[in-house]
């Protein structure tokens, strides 16, 4: 039977693909068919049993507890955050100097939060991000996440509910910022879940959706090999074109979109090509030399610069009234 595109609805001239699911290295087959309207590549048919596709410490806790007890890096963070957000402290501007970059420096510059504003992170897991954002100051965190095994509350505020989008929306809470970081490919129905999402967006607020992006390099060389496409947990490669329709149909409109691809398109996709698993022994991972994984890294970089990188944020924000 002829499939049907869930984003746009097209029925006909589909380009059919057979994915092998390669983190685990099952090989098992999945059939995922491309839209030629809104560009969006999409599983055929959702396993009954998807759980089944997950590693087991998939969504564990353990190791988070060194966050709680980190007050020096809280003291550094802090700094960090303030002259992030403001420009104006000495120690932040230092630190920020010679240490890593902040993971979710970015975000919060484009979303233009404070410290005060209401943070809730969709598909969390075990609250990594929302611990360090913890240390750097912000004071509302929340996340949901369906696949934990129960609510739980860090000392440090942080809240994490075992709950989905749906039944968080029944809680009567919005926010400043919603963040899915690579959750929203996994989500059997897409418009739905961003219709849920838009509801709790907070008047001014914006959604944070950072994904695979299927107009890219990496799909085009890389095909059933490309491993991003993550079969069959990956539901959904989107487009920029599926995201805007996605956008467009749940009150919100594209705001900015910034490309943040890595090597991992190259490293990954090189091993699927060679029929090798991401979970292979690691000495049968190491197979590229320092000059060739620099070279992944570059590429990755001058992709970002030209659009073309596997992975993107899209910042959304709700389209202003007219009235």
């Amino acid at each position: 039977m002829q499939p049907i595109c869930r984003v746009c609805r097209n029925t006909t001239d589909f380009d059919f693909y057979d994915v092998r699911e390669m983190m685990l290295g099952t090989r098992h087959s999945f059939r995922y068919f491309q839209c030629p309207q809104c560009g969006c590549l999409q599983i055929e048919t959702i396993p009954e049993h998807l759980g089944d596709y997950y590693p087991t410490d998939y969504y564990s806790y353990k190791s988070m507890a060194r966050f709680e007890r980190a007050p020096i890096r809280r003291w550094v963070d802090f700094h960090r955050v303030n002259y992030l957000l403001t420009g104006r402290d000495f120690l932040g501007r230092i630190f920020n100097v010679i240490s890593k970059p902040l993971e979710y420096a970015p975000w919060i510059q484009r979303a233009g939060i404070n410290k005060d504003a209401r943070i809730l992170d969709i598909g969390c897991g075990q609250g990594r991000l929302l611990l360090r954002m913890a240390l750097g100051g912000f004071r509302h965190l929340h996340g949901i996440d369906p696949f934990v095994s129960a609510d739980h509350m860090y000392g440090s505020g942080v809240r994490i509910f075992k709950r989905t989008i749906e039944e968080h929306t029944e809680a009567g809470l919005s926010y400043d910022l919603i963040m899915l970081h690579h959750s929203f490919e996994h989500m059997p129905n897409p418009l739905g879940a961003l219709q849920a999402v838009a509801r709790l967006l907070a008047p001014g607020g914006t959604i944070l959706l950072r994904i695979p992006l299927v107009d890219s390099y990496a799909w085009e060389r890389y095909r059933e090999n490309w491993v991003q496409l993550d079969a069959p947990r990956h539901l959904y490669l989107h487009s920029r074109r599926s995201i805007g329709l996605l956008a467009m149909e749940s009150g919100l409109e594209v705001d900015n979109v910034d490309y943040d691809s890595s090597k991992f398109q190259f490293i990954g996709s090189e091993l699927y090509a060679r029929d090798i698993p991401l979970t292979a022994d690691k000495n049968e991972r190491n197979i590229f030399s320092k000059q060739e994984i620099q070279a992944f890294t570059e590429q990755a970089h001058r992709l970002n610069s030209e659009g073309r990188g596997d992975q993107a944020v899209f910042y959304l924000r709700a389209v202003p009234s007219r009235y």
